[in-house]
């Protein structure tokens, strides 16, 4: 015999089914829309690196045997397939002092320069090396797939620096 005791538990049994049923199908969309913005994010990296046409903002400078410093202007490694910009700060020890003061960043235009660019897993490996400079520098570009990257800085005359940030291409600054 169904009583209606019987009858309310039934009903509360398939509203907790159709609740989570719900919920598992409102996750499903969101996980696939998040998927969707992720490759659209990789394929525009990809473009940006494949093109050499992007622009490194470092938010955080890693000095070596140092702490990390958070940097609050606004400092960049400009890459274009004819030209690199940096302006970036230095902190670490330098071997040779520069005659003028105000050369104590990294700070250079170069147009003679080597753009070496290796596919990994999970994004590039961008090694950068200036020809024209009075101080050439050799960088190391570790750019992940969804933007994130990794700068380190190395010249024969001072300790390396890293930095961390993410690219984003040059239109937008």
């Amino acid at each position: 015999m169904i009583t209606l005791n019987t009858i309310s538990l039934h009903f509360v049994f398939i509203q907790n089914i159709m609740k989570q049923l719900f919920l598992i199908s409102l996750l499903g969309l969101f996980v696939s829309c998040t998927s969707s913005q992720d490759t659209a994010k990789t394929q525009a990296v990809a473009q940006m690196v494949d093109a050499q046409e992007y622009i490194f903002i470092a938010e955080t400078a890693l000095p070596l045997g140092g702490k990390s410093i958070y940097l609050t202007s606004t400092y960049s490694l400009q890459v274009k397939n004819d030209s690199l910009q940096a302006y970036l700060p230095y902190f670490g020890r330098a071997y040779v002092a520069p005659i003028n003061p105000a050369q104590g960043g990294i700070q250079f235009d170069s147009e003679n320069f080597t753009y070496n660019s290796k596919k990994k897993k999970d994004g590039w490996l961008i090694e950068l090396e200036t020809k024209d400079q009075q101080r050439n520098y050799k960088m190391l570009l570790d750019i992940s797939s969804s933007g994130y990257a990794h700068l380190s800085v190395n010249s024969y005359d001072r300790q390396t620096i890293s930095f961390n940030s993410y690219i984003e291409s040059i239109g937008k600054k």
